[in-house]
């Protein structure tokens, strides 16, 4: 059996953040220290977690927003300011400013 977990998350990676992003990303940390890392999370998040049955896709702004806030409390606010930050940018691509 082979594990194509790396495959599934370069993909679905691909498919979130954009090419230019991923690339970059990947660009930027080959023949580094971080280049290994990148590969454990395209497998491991990417690929093991954004693949699960369960994950919920299709949420409003709003709910996208309250998922952030909640996560604030167990992962800090430099992180959830982070994710805040990709998510404005992935939400103004999408569906342009907020209203």
């Amino acid at each position: 059996m082979t594990d194509n977990r790396y495959d599934e998350g370069i993909r679905i990676r691909r498919e979130v953040m954009g090419d230019d992003f991923v690339d970059a990303a990947l660009d930027r940390n080959a023949g580094t220290d971080g280049e290994d890392l990148q590969h454990h999370i395209t497998a491991t998040v990417w690929g093991s977690v954004w693949t699960r049955d369960g994950l919920a896709n299709g949420l409003t702004r709003e709910e996208i927003t309250e998922a952030i806030i909640h996560a604030s409390g167990y992962c800090g606010a430099p992180a959830a300011l982070s994710a805040m930050k990709v998510a404005q940018e992935v939400l103004e691509n999408e569906l342009g400013p907020k209203d």
